[in-house]
């Protein structure tokens, strides 16, 4: 930012994976995959959308 005052573009881009069937998924790990998959996402728009 403080180079080129303004960011054009973010690429999302973390995840988090094991495989299970659902029904074998604790709420615990299925919190940890949507967090990461999802939250991550949300988190890194969020902290961007004023600079682009």
């Amino acid at each position: 930012m403080r180079e080129f005052g303004r960011i054009d573009a973010v690429v999302n881009n973390a995840a988090y994976q094991v495989t299970y069937s659902l029904d074998e998924a604790t709420d615990e790990e299925w919190n940890r995959t949507f967090d990461t998959n999802i939250g991550a996402m949300l988190e890194i728009v969020r902290s961007t959308v004023g600079n682009i």
